[in-house]
């Protein structure tokens, strides 16, 4: 009888550790379409940048079937659209609110913290100066880069499409502490590698 409540008391917590490793969602690789738009404010002349439609490509590793850590970049050419590429990265984690769960369709929250980077390339040009003798100035090119400090919070939902196929839609308030700077949203398609949604 000891032996028996014994092998019992083994089996149970091992059951319990291949059940929640058999219920953790796959690793995700995604990639869409995102646009960052920034809020008009006058504190201090702080403002975001805007950055047209950009590619957008992130991968998503669960830990728990509720809770998953994202790293995100979105790369695109800027303003001056083709002279100037740039885009954000995130680091964030993505909430699975698994009550409001049904079939292949889920809701989440997402939390983090976003950065930014450019890369400028201006090419060489020649001009003559007033008195006829001709100029050039080489091609240069420079990058300049933000760290991860600005906060981003947000939802979206994701909808299964298949056995490894989902669509994604994400929608995220950017912030300097208490200033809001700017929104983001972003729709794609999600992979799951190494197991099934």
């Amino acid at each position: 009888m000891r032996q028996l409540l014994l092998t019992v008391a083994f089996l149970v917590p091992a059951a319990g550790v291949v059940s929640a490793q058999e219920t953790r969602p796959p690793v995700e690789i995604s990639a869409g379409v995102s646009r960052l738009t920034a809020i008009p404010i006058s504190i201090d002349d702080i403002e975001g940048p805007s950055l047209p439609p950009a590619a957008d490509f992130r991968i998503t590793l669960p830990f728990s079937p509720r809770f998953s850590m994202e790293g995100e970049m979105t790369l695109g050419p800027t303003e001056d659209s083709g002279q100037r590429i740039g885009g954000v990265y995130l680091i964030q984690v993505k909430q699975r609110l698994v009550r409001a769960t049904r079939g292949g369709f889920h809701p989440f929250l997402t939390y983090g913290a976003l950065g930014y980077f450019e890369r400028s390339r201006y090419p060489a040009y020649t001009f003559t100066r007033a008195d006829g003798t001709s100029i050039t100035e080489p091609s240069r090119s420079y990058g300049t880069a933000i760290p991860p400090f600005l906060a981003v919070v947000g939802g979206g939902v994701q909808q299964r499409l298949g056995s490894r196929l989902a669509f994604r839609a994400d929608a995220q308030l950017i912030s300097l502490l208490w200033i809001p700077l700017g929104t983001r949203i972003s729709t794609g398609l999600t992979v799951s590698v190494g197991g099934r949604h």
